[in-house]
């Protein structure tokens, strides 16, 4: 746990889940939450080095992932499996009009997403 002028932070799992969801999904939460959190004030170690992976991702530049409005059936059996959580990395532009006509993916944003999966993979 990270230590601060002789305190211990509290321990609060929900909001380091909703910072790390925050980060991943609004485009000007990551800036911002590199002026205020490091990796290791996060009490989970997953959390941390999540948090670490984007902070070497990306440093003080924006993380922008859209949403995933699927559901992910392999999800459940994966988590029994292996006995921990799932992870899903959105790679999708913002207008790739999912499963619609014209249905596209920027290259810039697969590139993007094969860093962002390979830098999870390695940690």
């Amino acid at each position: 746990m990270y230590m601060n002028h002789n305190f211990n932070l509290p321990i609060a799992i929900d909001i380091e889940e909703a910072v790390l969801g925050s980060v991943l999904l609004e485009t000007r939460a990551m800036p911002m939450a590199l002026k205020h959190l490091r990796a290791e004030m996060f009490h989970r170690e997953s959390h941390q080095l999540i948090f670490a992976t984007l902070e070497r991702m990306f440093g003080d530049k924006p993380v922008q992932i859209r949403t995933s409005g699927a559901t992910h059936p392999a999800a459940a059996p994966l988590m029994k499996a292996f006995g921990f959580p799932v992870l899903s990395l959105g790679i999708a532009n913002f207008d790739n009009n999912q499963h619609g006509e014209n249905e596209n993916l920027q290259l810039g944003y697969l590139f993007a997403g094969i860093r962002s999966i390979a830098a999870v993979l390695s940690m």
